[in-house]
């Protein structure tokens, strides 16, 4: 009997501590699934802003993306419900996500990421009205005094303190804090209060961490976006920091080119750029620091409009800061080559060589900037500008070296197009795919016709896209 006893006591004992186990359990089965429809939107997301694909599709990965995304938002929650005071990275990611694709979509899609609005900052104290039948500028007696302005400093000490309890307990909601760290810029006027500079870099650090997500699921630029408006209160703290910049106090434009390049924002690109052959050596360095930290197409399209038809000097100094952006990672440098390759059209032999150099050493990310520069009407720095996307095997290239294999017998004719059959050829089969417009085109279709032979050993027609376009499809996956 005791045996049996035992038994039954052990037996409960295991059920107990079983049960524990499976409540345990579920709450853990929240957060596993949050982290695995997370990981299935990725895909999709990246989907959503897919330039080589139809808008149909983009449209139909950012609507599943979106779905997968409140589904692990809500498993999420579901956890921290049950495992209150804990945190995951997944939350954070989850919401930073959910942002992106709303900001990809368009009119008539869904929009709103869940973001909680951000907190209002305290507001200033208004002056007592007047009493009745008074005007206000003589209060009778015993009528009680306006209350005096508050204190620009204590009110911002105040707001800031309003708004670092926000942001401690709202700490997955980037989208939300960087909201309200800008809105508290665009609130308190005046720069030069420490907690302007502590929200600044509270801003910018929080830009940079939703663009770094952008940047890793979807592998662009975040400026590239059509729907990657500035918020309203962008305009607001750009106009106060710009006049700064823009007047004749040194600190003060010290200070606002600094305070510039801490935001992060590409709307500070315009006035930065200004300053950078600025007489104060060291605004202009300033200056310099800050469009590195912004970074972004639209920094590197500044630069390039206002300095690339300059000097020399000048050019060498703009040229100088977009690569340093580009050094900043892969999505940096493929963003802004395009700008470098406008470098290369340059007719300062010094810039142009720097610039072709420069995409050289980026390898396959210097691209988009190497078919820039083949817009060049120099045919001696085209057929550098093709040996270059040969050596660094940038693939889609092909699409544009293809429009050299016209027909003719001139040696200009001749050159320009052995020289892109010889790179196309390198390329392989995966360069095939980008052959398909010159087959269409009456003016390149016999010598893409004839490439094609000589890369495959088939001896299809050039006339007929379809055959080749099935041949691909059969042969992509071939080792070169």
């Amino acid at each position: 009997m005791g045996t049996v006893h035992r038994m039954r006591v052990a037996g409960a004992l295991w059920v107990l501590l079983a049960s524990l186990g499976v409540a345990h359990a579920v709450g853990d089965e929240h957060l596993e699934l949050a982290r695995s429809l997370f990981a299935k939107a990725e895909p999709l997301a990246a989907q959503g802003d897919d330039p080589d694909i139809e808008d149909a599709e983009r449209k139909a990965g950012r609507k599943e993306a979106r779905t997968l995304l409140k589904q692990a938002r809500d498993e999420y929650n579901a956890w921290q419900n049950e495992n209150p005071g804990k945190d995951d990275q997944v939350g954070v990611e989850i919401g930073k996500l959910l942002y992106w694709v709303n900001k990809m979509s368009s009119i008539g899609e869904v929009t709103g990421g869940g973001s909680k609005p951000a907190p209002s900052p305290t507001p200033a104290v208004p002056p007592a009205s007047p009493p009745a039948g008074g005007s206000g500028a003589n209060p009778s007696p015993g009528a009680t005094p306006a209350a005096p302005p508050p204190d620009p400093g204590q009110q911002a000490k105040d707001d800031y303190a309003a708004l670092t309890a926000f942001a401690d307990a709202n700490k997955a909601d980037i989208p939300a804090l960087k909201d309200a760290f800008e809105k508290f810029l665009a609130d308190h006027p005046d720069p030069s209060l420490p907690e302007y500079t502590k929200a600044a870099l509270r801003l910018g650090q929080l830009t940079e961490d939703l663009n770094a997500t952008f940047k890793k699921v979807v592998g662009r630029d975040p400026e590239a976006l059509d729907n990657n408006a500035d918020s309203a209160a962008t305009p607001i703290v750009m106009l106060r920091l710009k006049r700064d910049l823009a007047g004749k106090e040194p600190e003060l434009r010290r200070n606002a080119a600094k305070l510039l390049g801490m935001t992060r924002s590409g709307a500070a690109s315009y006035a930065l750029a200004g300053v950078l052959r600025d007489s104060d050596a060291e605004v202009a360095r300033l200056a310099a620091e800050s469009l590195v930290q912004i970074g972004g197409w639209r920094t590197a399209e500044t630069l390039t409009k206002q300095y690339r038809e300059r000097s020399g000097d000048s050019q060498a100094v703009a040229l100088g800061v977009i690569e340093q952006i580009a050094k900043k990672g892969s999505v940096d440098a493929k963003s802004v080559s395009f700008w470098i390759g406008r470098f290369v059209l340059s007719n300062d032999g010094e810039i142009a060589g720097r610039a072709l150099e420069s995409l050289t050493k980026l390898g396959p990310d210097g691209g988009p900037g190497l078919v820039e520069a083949m817009e060049s009407r120099m045919d001696d720095k085209r057929l550098q500008v093709i040996d270059a996307i040969g050596r660094v095997n940038y693939v889609p290239g092909a699409a544009r070296l293809s429009a050299l294999l016209l027909r003719g017998d001139g040696s200009q004719v001749q050159n320009l197009r052995g020289k892109s059959m010889d790179v196309i050829k390198g390329m392989g089969i995966p360069a095939i795919p980008y052959l398909f417009p010159a087959l269409a085109d009456a003016r390149t279709r016999q010598w893409t016709g004839y490439l094609l032979q000589q890369m495959t050993g088939e001896r299809i027609s050039s006339a007929d896209i379809g055959a080749w376009k099935a041949w691909y499809a059969r042969h992509k996956n071939d080792k070169r």
